[in-house]
């Protein structure tokens, strides 16, 4: 007999794979990036956290600033947005990954420790299951990283 892997059960695989839990944090808006680059023309902090290798090779959204999220090393990240935002937790600030993972868990991470406006950019910089990605909505790019 064959099995289906349903919708749940690839999110619940996926948080026990990533850490991140298939429960959305109420806190968190996760909107593609076509709905995330209007909120960045208007002021909002774009934060890419992928590795610089990653961004290196494929580039990065044009206005983003770039902090490098490592989930075992929750205290530098957490200084280096606080210091790209100037210190000010009520700003809008939007994470980019890859594919909209490990933003949705830095986003979470913000949300935990005070920020108040957090974004996660749900279908990543190359995209994800919930859209094309940044770079596919031929939103602006620059060489990264």
């Amino acid at each position: 007999m064959r099995s289906r892997v349903t919708a749940a059960g690839f999110a619940a695989a996926t948080a026990l794979l990533t850490g991140c839990s298939s429960t959305p944090d109420p806190r968190i808006i996760e909107q593609p990036a076509a709905d995330i680059y209007p909120l960045v023309e208007r002021g909002a902090l774009l934060v890419d956290v992928r590795p610089v290798a990653e961004r290196t090779r494929e580039g990065v959204p044009e206005s983003a600033l770039t902090a490098v999220y490592v989930s075992g090393e929750p205290d530098v990240f957490l200084r280096q947005v606080i210091a790209l935002a100037d210190g000010a937790k009520d700003r809008p600030v939007a994470l980019i990954c890859g594919g909209g993972i490990m933003s949705r868990e830095a986003a979470s991470l913000l949300a935990r420790n005070g920020f108040t406006r957090v974004y996660s950019v749900s279908d990543g910089y190359g995209g994800g299951v919930s859209g094309p990605g940044w770079r596919r909505w031929g939103l602006p790019v620059r060489s990264g990283p």
